[in-house]
């Protein structure tokens, strides 16, 4: 994974480095650790953790980008371990990659939600950006038929796409339609994302899509 990582040093975007982070990071997740019903808690300590402490003691551009990743995306053990180690690194004068200043420091923007019409499931489109720059959107889909649990999930740069559609399942008036993504408060979706990843996390073996381990972190 150490040498996997060294794709971050070419990256530029901030965006396509907690992509690359995420998807690392989505490697073991779900998955259960030997004998272990809880799933995969226990690997994000086995692996997560000791990926962070491995990376600590190999002084390198590429381990330093991986730990910064991890700084922002990881469970709050490993973002702790990680920014400490990234820190030890920093002062033995490993340089960071251009993307780390920047990396989850994003600003929420607009939030829209189509909610089904027979109640079985919502979908959430955020938008967010750096700054103004690189705007882009989590998409979410919570499925009532499974307990309102997240089951699936992505981020996309197609924002003008995005919107588009939107627009196209609103009312012939303009107004909501059937089925019509409405504007809503980004507090009451950030409500929505964490209740149903909740339900997510607290599912033995949840059904979800087979991209969401890539966008969960």
């Amino acid at each position: 994974m150490l040498k996997a990582s060294r794709e971050l040093l070419a990256v530029r975007s901030p965006l396509d480095a907690e992509l690359m982070v995420s998807e690392l990071l989505g490697t073991w997740w779900g998955e259960r650790g030997p004998g272990s019903p809880t799933g995969s808690a226990d690997l994000d300590e086995l692996i997560g953790e000791g990926l962070v402490e491995y990376a600590g003691q190999h002084p390198s551009p590429a381990a330093l980008a991986l730990l910064s990743g991890i700084a922002c995306l990881g469970t709050s053990r490993q973002a702790a371990q990680a920014d400490d180690a990234a820190l030890s690194l920093i002062e033995r004068g490993i340089p960071r990659p251009g993307w780390a200043e920047h990396v989850g420091a994003v600003k929420a923007g607009d939030c829209h939600v189509n909610s089904d019409p027979f109640g079985d499931r919502d979908e959430a489109v955020c938008l967010f950006s750096y700054a103004g720059e690189e705007p882009h959107a989590l998409v979410l889909v919570v499925d009532y038929n499974v307990r309102g649990m997240l089951t699936d999930g992505w981020v996309t740069s197609e924002v003008t796409t995005l919107l588009e559609r939107c627009k196209a399942s609103a009312g012939a008036d303009g107004g909501p339609g059937r089925g019509a993504f409405r504007a809503v408060a980004a507090p009451k979706v950030r409500h929505l994302l964490e209740t149903a990843l909740a339900v997510t996390h607290d599912t033995p073996e949840p059904k979800v899509s087979k991209s969401f381990p890539s966008y969960h972190a």
